[in-house]
């Protein structure tokens, strides 16, 4: 469950709603990706680091821009610096009731469902392989205290 484990986490192990709001950010990039975040990575101490440094997915092309930024407000490295669950609420309703986002939204659908079909497309022809997962691509929970203990001693901190 590595990538979806805020970097302010995995220096002192403390988790609080700002960490939970990083979390959602990655739910959300899943959403718009159809991957889970760094599926094509080992999920190991040296994507601890790199997420620590700032690594965060790719933002596909096709996600509204709205969307993409409410995500990069989510994955901030600083805690202080995401929104809270009241103001991601309220970013959703405003979405759900103002005309142009909606639009964007319904826009934003038709293009994922074009790369959805071009996709299939090329993996029934051989030439794409959408699931390339990384054998070491770790989706479930596991200890993670021996990497913490390292990753503390380390210059991983700010």
């Amino acid at each position: 469950m590595i990538p979806y484990v805020a970097p302010e986490v995995f220096i002192d192990s403390s988790y609080s709603k700002a960490s939970d709001v990083y979390s959602f950010g990655m739910l959300m990039w899943e959403f718009t990706s159809g991957h889970r975040p760094f599926f094509n990575k080992p999920h190991n101490s040296r994507l601890i680091c790199n997420i620590g440094g700032g690594l965060r997915p790719e933002i596909t092309d096709d996600t509204p821009e709205v969307f993409s930024n409410l995500m990069l407000k989510c994955w901030n490295s600083n805690p202080v610096n995401r929104p809270n669950i009241k103001e991601i609420k309220e970013q959703f309703s405003k979405w759900c009731w103002e005309k142009e986002s909606q639009d964007r939204f319904i826009q934003a659908e038709k293009i994922r469902k074009d790369c959805i079909k071009k996709k299939l497309l090329e993996e029934s022809e051989g030439i794409y392989n959408t699931y390339n997962y990384h054998p070491e691509a770790i989706y479930k929970s596991r200890p993670l205290n021996s990497l913490f203990s390292m990753l503390q001693r380390t210059s991983f901190r700010r």
